[in-house]
This record gives C-alpha cells, structure tokens and sequence, in this order.
C-alpha cells in the first residue's frame, strides 16, 4: 500500500473519528438525561419550572405555549393527562426526528468511509476501468468513453 493510500484512509478516519465521536458523546448524553428524565417522572419528582410572564407575549403562540407551561409547573401529571394525544404526537415526531438525524449521521459517516476507500484505490480503479473501455471498444473510442465517464461522475459529484 502506496503512500498516498494511506493518506486517504487516515484522512477517512479522521473524518469519520471528527464526526462520529462528538454524534456518538451527543446521543449517548441524550439518553441518559431522557432515561434520567423519565425515571423522575414515574418516582413523581420530576419539576418544571413556571415560565416568564415574557412568554405570555411571544407572537402567535405566546398566550396558549404560557398557560399550559404554567399548568404543568403546578401540576405535571395531570397536565401530561389532560394533553395525552398532543403528549404523543410530539413524542412520535421527536423519535422520528431523532431516526432521521442517526440516519443522516450513518450516512454521512459511510460516505466517509466510501471515499477513504475510493481514494485508496482510486488509480488501481482508474487503470481498470481504462483497460475495460479499451477491451469493449477499441484504444481510441475506450479513451474517448473513459474520459467521458469521468467528466460525468465529476459533475454529479459537484452538482453540476
């Protein structure tokens, strides 16, 4: 393995290490407080603060988003009872959202490691890749497709 192959996979991994590590200490933060913040909530000492009277005049939202914090600072469970429906919507919506970035994440990370890899072998690939459109048609029109080829991964790549 050349020089510049390892080059791409430290590069790779280091791209992958940069963005995994902060995601994975991130996710893993996020279930601790969510179990810590459920297990307060069955032992009945879970608080929530009241809100600024500030609040109250946010636009749109304001009146309605005070009233109900209001009521649940006085009276969590019977606030989470009132608004069961609405209490799990948005804890549906919040597990989707939460699938959809662990997805987006994995796939970015295996984006990472695909290029690491494409890097890596990328002038083994180059060579192949020439001698195939040589083999199909011809030295002078393999050229011609193989150079044609590059352009087009090139452009999709940059969204051109």
């Amino acid at each position: 393995m050349g020089g510049l192959s390892k080059a791409s996979i430290v590069l790779a991994g280091l791209g992958v290490a940069l963005i995994g590590i902060p995601c994975v200490l991130l996710g893993m933060s996020f279930v601790d407080h969510a179990n810590a913040m459920l297990s307060n909530l069955k032992a009945g000492t879970l608080t929530i603060s009241p809100p600024a009277d500030t609040v109250a005049t946010w636009p749109i939202v304001g009146e309605r988003l005070h009233g109900v914090w209001l009521e649940a600072s006085e009276n969590l469970p019977e606030t989470i009872k009132l608004h069961e429906q609405t209490v799990r919507d948005a804890l549906l919506r919040l597990l989707t959202l939460g699938g959809s970035v662990l997805a987006s994440v994995g796939f970015f990370i295996g984006a990472f490691i695909i290029a690491g890899i494409m890097m890596a072998y990328g002038l083994k690939a180059h060579q192949g890749v020439r001698q195939i459109t040589h083999a199909f048609a011809g030295t002078e029109r393999g050229d011609e497709i193989h150079r044609l080829s590059i352009a087009t991964i090139r452009s999709v790549a940059l969204g051109w």
